[in-house]
């Protein structure tokens, strides 16, 4: 199911309370705890409130923003892989990075790589094969790795 994020987001602005949020949430079939809903009441209610929104809040409101991840860093300002709790609450704003954070390691540092370069190489029976580059912007480390992504 293709879930519409701009009509969620209508939905929970109009919503009178964490609990409608959180069955709004649910009802497209998506996950969601009682604290997450209880922080987007809030943020719905204060913007509610406010007259005028701030460039960052417009840009969210209008579809997201794009953001390269090696020179901004993580929208919500925490580390990859964190929650930071509050700030711009990554699941109801959309956020598209340049250079994906991802979850692979730097052998070199620990820390983590980003994608750089992702090439076609071919197509497999159960799916096409992509040649990914992982950066890490830490210590300049490249690796690669084949992906088969299953159709």
């Amino acid at each position: 199911m293709t879930i519409d994020r701009e009509e969620l987001k209508k939905k929970a602005m109009k919503a009178a309370s964490a609990k409608e949020v959180m069955g709004i949430v649910r009802a497209a079939e998506e996950e969601i705890s009682a604290e997450e809903a209880e922080h987007i009441f809030k943020k719905a209610q204060e913007k509610k409130a406010d007259k005028e929104l701030s460039l960052d809040e417009l840009d969210a409101v209008s579809g997201g923003e794009d953001r390269d991840w090696v020179a901004d860093g993580c929208a919500a300002t925490v580390e990859y892989g964190s929650w930071c709790g509050s700030n711009d609450m990554c699941y109801w704003i959309d956020v598209t990075y340049d250079h994906e954070p991802t979850s692979y390691l730097c052998p070199n540092c620990g820390q983590h790589m980003y994608l750089h370069e992702r090439e076609y190489t071919g197509n497999l029976g159960s799916g096409p094969i992509y040649k990914n580059w992982y950066r890490c912007k830490f210590c300049g480390c490249i690796q690669t790795q084949y992906q088969l992504e299953k159709s």
